[in-house]
């Protein structure tokens, strides 16, 4: 048994999120006139009951239960169960309404209350609870979209009048009885659509794997290499394939080339993909090198990862495992995840440069923070990232003491990733959101991979952080890339007239046109934000200033009739906007 405040201190989905709500104001709704609750009931009030299975903890948030009091005396009965005070109405008129405000924005910010300072209940002050009510609210309003169905119907409860609801007779402090039912089932169904907006009523495990978030990201590959028969069983690429393919470089701690894993991905050596023969041209690793050793590394020489905790070979691993079809280049930078080396900023820099001159590189992944103190790095990043995509961590758990956007992923011309849950849920280790920015957010958190050390093998680990969604978010940028050059390169053999410089007449013509003609544009930092914000979020949470979830599955309908043209026609549409100066954000 634990009460709800002990809950929110674990980590729900937003999902689940829902469903608590819905069970919470539906219970609230039978009880309101009873008398049995405390017009100044909250969280502590509130018991879920679970179970312990090994190491997994289930929790039953389809039956929350409430705690209320058992009046005999008939008087305090009838005191307790009016539900309009006018004494009160400068503040709220309605307490109980006000409660469940309060309680539904607890449970929205969930494990964040407890450094926020607003987890507990102001009992006996209904102006303490108004002024708390204000607070939860603007903190919400800094994380969540308004038109959430949590914040919407917080919103209703906060700002609730009897005016708003019932006949203009009634005064601003009195309503009937019906008119508050009325106005109470207004909350819940807010939160019902919400529930069966995502279709779920669940019954939570915590520690579950979130992998399963990664199977339509894998999905949306598999369809890409069906684009111009690219799905081919055999190793040889044709020259128009091999040389079409995304280019990724990976700055991190290197790759376990001895793992099996890993091993099993590499085509080619450190001189590069121009020496691989044709009969062996396949995606996978095709380049690296050791910018840590330097000098020293010889010519041939596999690569390694000296980080305890692999870290390189892990963000390795998460982006082919989602996106299966590009060309990688792995430059070793660190010995170790944290490490504090001051060579390291020069080394980024440096694989950068490399990255950019010799490997071609279409996207450039850094899932690390490095020292900005140098303006001379900083300039050569900068440099870096007009001539290709520069995919950054966010940082994890800064502090207050430290900027809450680790670089490169705050210099502005990277684009920042944050992590969440699978369920649109910022994980508690990502940095708030920025203001004026688009703070794209993509899972990043208890993803189990294979034990990629050198020493273990055949285990599996769980690793999470916004490193890890960066390499997630780079294997999406590199999705986009690879359907706007496949597109292009199929639709010029079907269709010349696509490729005429002056372009055709008709506007969709024209718009295709611009993708098969323009679609460079795409490895431009700001174009690229434009297609993650516009074409990858939902439209109705979109919101600059705030957390968006990246869902390329919303571009990429894969198997959907007309799929292809419909995701053709919508980045030709994006370029448009770059080709007029007209996107309304100013990426």
């Amino acid at each position: 048994e634990l009460s709800l405040a002990e809950v929110l201190t674990e980590e729900l989905h937003h999902q689940e999120k829902m469903v608590l709500c819905w069970h919470i104001a539906r219970a609230v709704l039978d009880l309101f006139a009873t008398g049995w609750l405390a017009p100044d009931w909250g969280i502590t009030d509130i018991v879920i009951f679970g179970w312990a299975d090994g190491n997994s903890r289930h929790l039953d948030l389809r039956h929350p239960y409430l705690s209320v009091d058992s009046i005999d005396d008939a008087a305090a009965w009838l005191d307790r169960a009016h539900i309009c005070s006018p004494d009160l109405d400068p503040v709220h008129p309605f307490p109980h309404i006000l409660s469940l405000g309060v309680v539904l924005l607890q449970v929205l910010l969930g494990d964040r209350l407890e450094k926020l300072g607003l987890g507990g209940d102001e009992k006996g002050d209904m102006r303490r609870k108004t002024d708390q009510a204000h607070r939860l609210r603007s903190e919400c309003e800094l994380r969540f979209p308004s038109r959430w169905p949590i914040m919407e119907a917080a919103n209703l409860c906060i700002e609730f009048r009897a005016s708003s609801w019932g006949p203009a007779s009634l005064g601003s402090t009195v309503a009937t009885r019906a008119n508050l039912l009325r106005a109470w089932k207004n909350v819940v169904s807010c939160l019902e659509r919400g529930v069966l907006d995502n279709q779920r009523l669940p019954q939570t495990n915590f520690g579950l794997s979130r992998n399963k978030f990664l199977a339509p990201l894998r999905a949306i590959s598999n369809g890409l290499r069906a684009i111009g028969d690219r799905d081919m069983d055999g190793a040889f690429r044709p020259d128009r394939v091999w040389d079409n393919m995304v280019r990724v470089a990976i700055l991190d701690t290197g790759c376990n080339f001895s793992q099996p894993l890993m091993k099993g991905l590499i085509v080619g050596h450190n001189g590069g993909d121009s020496e691989i023969p044709k009969t062996q041209r396949r995606p996978g690793i095709v380049g690296w090198k050791d910018f840590v050793r330097g000098e020293a590394a010889q010519p041939g020489e596999p690569l390694s990862d000296t980080a305890e905790n692999q870290h390189g070979s892990v963000m390795t691993y998460l982006f082919t495992q989602t996106m299966s079809h590009a060309k990688l280049y792995i430059g070793r930078v660190m010995e170790h995840a944290s490490s504090s080396d001051p060579l390291t900023p020069e080394r980024v820099a440096e694989a950068a440069e490399y990255a950019v001159n010799v490997w071609k590189a279409d996207i450039i992944s850094i899932s690390m923070a490095i020292d900005a103190t140098s303006e001379h790095v900083r300039e050569r990043l900068d440099a870096v990232s007009r001539r290709a995509l520069v995919f950054a961590a966010a940082g994890n758990n800064r502090g207050p003491d430290r900027s809450p956007i680790a670089y490169p992923a705050s210099s502005g011309t990277a684009i920042c990733v944050h992590s969440h849950d699978g369920h649109g849920k910022p994980s508690e280790f990502s940095p708030d959101p920025q203001p004026n920015a688009p703070n794209f957010q993509v899972i990043g958190q208890d993803l189990r991979v294979p034990s990629l050390s050198q020493s273990v093998h055949g285990s599996e680990e769980v690793v999470q952080g916004t490193s890890c969604a960066t390499a997630i978010a780079a294997a999406i940028g590199a999705l986009v890339l690879d359907f706007a050059r496949a597109y292009a390169a199929v639709e010029t053999e079907k269709q010349p007239s696509l490729a005429d410089p002056e372009g055709p007449k008709d506007y969709m013509s024209w718009i295709l046109h611009l993708l098969v003609t323009k679609h460079d544009l795409l490895r431009k930092e700001q174009v690229m934000k434009q297609v993650l914000y516009y074409l990858m979020t939902t439209t109705s949470l979109r919101a600059f200033g705030k957390f968006n979830m990246v869902k390329p599955q919303l571009l990429f309908r894969v198997g959907e009739p007309g799929w292809i043209e419909r995701a053709a026609v919508q980045l030709g549409q994006e370029l448009e906007k770059v080709h007029e100066n007209r996107d309304p954000q100013r990426f």
